[in-house]
C-alpha cells in the first residue's frame, strides 16, 4: 500500500484555536503526545505553532539532491536542517524533506478503517 509522501503545513499564532477550527471542520488529531498533526482522512495537516514556520506544502523523498540542482536554474533554494525550502513562481512555500514522513494515515479500501502509523511501529485502526 502506498504511503503519504505530503503534508499541508498551517501556521498559527493561537495553537488552541487553530485546532478547534479543524476539529469543527471532521479532522482528528493522530497522536496523543504530537497534537499537531491532523487528518480528515484524505490528506494529513500540521498545524505549526513555531513563529519561524510558514504556510506550505511538506514534500518528503529519501533524497532531493537531484532535483535540487535542477530547481536552482529557476528559484532559489535554502538549505534546511533536514531538507530544502522554494518557493513556486506563485511564492507558495514548498518543503522539500530529506526522508520518510514520520507521521501516516491512509484509508484501508478493503476494511474503510483508518490507519494510523505512529513513528513508523504502532498501527491504530479506527471505524
Amino acid at each position: 500500500m502506498n504511503q503519504p509522501k505530503s503534508i499541508i503545513q498551517t501556521c498559527t499564532g493561537n495553537l488552541t484555536a487553530s485546532k478547534a477550527f479543524y476539529q469543527k471542520l471532521a479532522f482528528t488529531s493522530l497522536s496523543k503526545d504530537n497534537r499537531t498533526i491532523f487528518t480528515d482522512g484524505k490528506f494529513l495537516l500540521k498545524i505549526n505553532p513555531e513563529n519561524t514556520a510558514r504556510t506550505g506544502l511538506k514534500l518528503y523523498q529519501e533524497d532531493w539532491a537531484a532535483r535540487i540542482e535542477q530547481l536552482k536554474t529557476i528559484t532559489t533554494v535554502v538549505d534546511l536542517e533536514g531538507g530544502y525550502l522554494v518557493s513556486d513562481s506563485n511564492g507558495v512555500k514548498v518543503y522539500l524533506m530529506n526522508g520518510a514522513l514520520d507521521r501516516h494515515c491512509f484509508t484501508s479500501r478493503q476494511t474503510k478503517t483508518r490507519t494510523f502509523i505512529l513513528d513508523g511501529r504502532q498501527r491504530i485502526n479506527l471505524k
